[in-house]
Formats: structure tokens, sequence, C-alpha cells
């Protein structure tokens, strides 16, 4: 987690020398640089509580499968009881426990029939009777909250699970619920939020949109930065005005604050228009699908306070969502489309991404060494200005890459020393 605050702490920096602004209440600790971590090799770190499902997905009687980092699991809603997580395999034939049914409070493998309880304990064999029973199944920590299904899939003791969603729960705001998988290491989707400066991708669907950075606030697992936004003579979107409250005004006669928090794994952002309750409330939390966590999937809980005039807010949701829908498909398109790049604390960048493929920049390749994530337990190390350091880092696909050219020069012209010959000249391309 430490080193995805380090990508926002390198933003802030920025900021804070074009703006000549103050850091506030920056603990000395975490300023100081850390040259050995690449960020975009960086795991998520398994203990914690992860979104993993909308409990509208999981029918009562059913299963679903989902998965975190590779790793299957199931969720099951029995008839009666809160639904419960197992991993989504039989212990017998090692066949999806999703393909099952449900049976009570067990879930029953679509193979043997073999049963599993909530805490994963192999309860009945048809064939073999109750006297000899055989080894379960993982069980993860399961919770539900405000409509979405968190699991704990680390092997540390699962701690207090989150008790709010935002305004989730808060009867003076209206909530909708939505999102995707994005094709993305989940540390870009971090980043863009926290980066409010990428307006101008949006300028279609929001128009001319001018945000001034105003500072930052940080603490051992958080960091929260502070956003003003202009309008330099144009009307809002009716998206956004549907948000704000009206259709005219300027931005200038309200108290308009933008406030941005990451508390890892999950982000935050307040805005303020007028009075001391937020206009617009957002989670949301990032969840790795695949093992090579290449891929996220992203769950997003909006609430929008509900104006004084009754109904109004509801006749004007659609527009609202699809505002945020068109918004959130700007930024899903723009990071599926960036190359794997790994990200040092000193700032050093190297594109680990192979141009023989036209689609290597959409789908980045899996990193040649298994994930490593933050300990807790560990010091914070974050990087205190932008661009520090130089230097290019070469990956070993780049080098296999280049060996593989070279062979491929040396056998042509010992095999074919013709088509390498002055009259039919062949040029061999290398990166050396």
């Amino acid at each position: 987690m430490r080193y995805i605050l380090n990508a926002h702490f390198e933003f802030a920096t920025a900021q804070l020398d074009s703006n000549r602004v103050t850091m506030l209440s920056v603990p000395e600790e975490i300023t100081t640089p850390d040259t050995t971590s690449d960020l975009r090799q960086v795991g998520a770190h398994p203990n914690h509580w992860y979104p993993v499902a909308w409990s509208r997905e999981i029918k009562s009687g059913k299963t679903f499968a989902t998965s975190f980092g590779g790793e299957p699991i199931v969720l099951i809603r029995p008839q009666e009881g809160p639904a419960f997580a197992l991993e989504d395999r039989c212990a017998h034939r090692q066949v999806p426990l999703s393909k099952g049914v449900v049976y009570g409070c067990t879930v029953r493998c679509c193979y043997h029939g073999w049963s599993y309880d909530a805490s994963g304990r192999c309860v009945d064999v048809p064939y073999l009777g109750k006297a000899k029973l055989p080894n379960g199944v993982r069980p993860y920590p399961c919770h539900e909250r405000d409509g979405m299904i968190f699991v704990w899939p680390g092997s540390g003791l699962a701690t207090a699970s989150p008790d709010t969603l935002g305004a989730a729960n808060d009867r003076s705001y209206k909530t909708r619920r939505f999102g995707k998988i994005v094709r993305c290491h989940y540390t870009f989707m971090h980043e863009n939020l926290m980066d409010m400066n990428h307006q101008f991708l949006h300028r279609r669907t929001t128009g001319k949109v001018a945000p001034r950075y105003l500072g930052c606030r940080a603490g051992r697992d958080w960091i929260e930065l502070d956003y003003s936004f202009n309008r330099p003579n144009q009307r809002r979107a009716i998206g956004e005005a549907v948000i704000v409250g009206s259709l005219r005004g300027q931005y200038a006669n309200s108290r308009n604050l933008m406030t941005i928090r990451t508390e890892y794994p999950y982000q935050t952002l307040r805005l303020w228009a007028s009075g001391e309750e937020p206009l617009l409330h957002v989670w949301l939390g990032y969840t790795p699908v695949d093992k090579a966590q290449r891929l996220n999937r992203t769950f997003i809980v909006l609430s929008v306070r509900r104006p004084k005039i009754p109904g109004v807010l509801d006749l004007a949701w659609p527009a609202l969502s699809w505002f945020t829908n068109r918004v959130f498909k700007e930024d899903c398109e723009i990071q599926a489309r960036k190359p794997m790049v790994s990200r040092t604390l000193r700032g050093a960048i190297s594109l680990r991404r192979s141009s023989m493929h036209p689609r290597s920049s959409r789908q980045p390749q899996p990193p040649s060494q298994p994930h490593s994530h933050f300990s807790p337990q560990a010091s914070a190390r974050w990087v205190c200005s932008a661009g520090a350091g130089s230097g290019k880092l070469h990956s070993q696909p780049d080098r296999l890459r280049t060996l593989a050219r070279r062979l491929t020069a040396a056998m042509r012209s010992f095999f074919f020393p013709s088509l390498c010959s002055p009259s039919h000249p062949r040029p061999i391309r290398s990166n050396a």
C-alpha cells in the first residue's frame, strides 16, 4: 500500500512545486525515498477486505463465481442465513463448486454430490455416509454491507469490516452502484482518481474545466488531496448540473471544494458546493481478478444529496447515470491503453511491452516474477519529488528479444548468404 501512496505523493509534490502551496501534516518518516520498489509489480495485499460482488448478483439459493488475484472463490447464499464464501473447487475432483447446487445451508458439488457447509467442512458424501468424511475446502471470511459482498482473501486474522460505504446508508442521499472489469493494474485506477488534472480527457463530456490543486494531508496509511474547479465562461454539462444542483450559476458563487482520499485499499471522493455536508460522496474499491493482476474489478458507490424539492433528483437520475457512466467509460478506455510501465520510487520508467503485437499496449504482459505486496508493518517509503534519478531500466524480455534478433541475423547470414549480399541488401533491425 505504501508503494501506491508513493505515486500519489509524487503527484502531490509536483503540484506543490507548481502552485507554491504548503504541505500539511506529512510524517517525516514517509518522505524517505526507496529506490528498489516497482509499483507495477506490487500485488494487492490480501490481508484486507475486498469487494467481490454486488449483493444483487447473488440470488437466494444460488452460487456465484468470482475471484481474487487468480484465486477462484464461490459465493453461496442459502435460503436462510447470511451469504458465505469458499474456494471454488471440490476437494474430490477439483470441480468448481460454483457449478453445484445449494441445499439448505450447504453447497453440493455437481459431480459426485459432496456437500460443504459455511466453514468449508465436508458434511456429506452420498455414497460414503457420514462416518468417514474427507477433508474440506478453504473458507473465506465474508461480509455483506450496503449492497456489496466483501471477502478477506489473506491468511492473517480478519480485522473489522468496513462499517459504511460513503453515504450509501444515508437516506438524505440517493445512491447508485456501478462498475466493471478494467484491463489495467489496479494502481492505475488509484492514480487516475487522485490526478484531477486529466479533465482534458473528459472535455467532450464535461466541457472545459480548470481544476486547481489546493494542497494535501497525509498519514501513515492515507493521503488526501484538495481541489477546486472553475469553468471559464461555460455552462455546466447536464449531468454535472444535476450533481451540483442548478443549471445556472458559476462555481465562484459556491464553496467548490473536492477532497479525494486514498486509504488502502479504498478511495473516496467528496464534493462540497455549499453547507457542511458534501453534495457528492463517492466510494471506490478495486479488486484484482487474474493472477498477474492485470485486470481489476472496479466497484463504485455514488451518492448524491437530495435537494429540498422532492422528486427533482429522481427525474434527473437518468441524465446523471448517463453522465457518470460516460466519464467512467472514458477513464477505463484510457487506462486499458496504457503500456505496462515499471515505476520505481526513483522515478525511472521502463516500457515493458513488445512492439511485435499490435494489441500489446492494451494487454500488458504478466510479470516474470511473482507479485510481492507491502507489509502493513513495514515503514512507509515515499518519493519526495517526481522524476528524481535517471537511467533506463532494461527488462529481461527486452534482453531476450535483442538476443533473438542477433541469432536470427547470424543464422540468415550463414545459411542464406546470398540474401545478405550487397546485390540483395536486407537490412536487419537491431536494438543493440
